[in-house]
């Protein structure tokens, strides 16, 4: 926990042109919780997919 990559979401960009950040996190990709981070689990993209 505690590792950052880019903008974290928020609505106060401190600019008129952009609206907001938001973070994707791509369907697979671990966050360090179950498993290394950064690494891709089929298992867990078919388990967010409603496999």
């Amino acid at each position: 926990m505690g590792r950052l990559v880019g903008e974290s979401p928020t609505v106060n960009t401190g600019s008129a042109r952009v609206d907001a950040y938001q973070w994707i996190k791509r369907p697979g990709e671990l966050d360090g919780c179950a498993g290394p981070a950064g690494q891709f689990s089929p298992d867990y993209a078919y388990e967010l997919a409603g496999g």
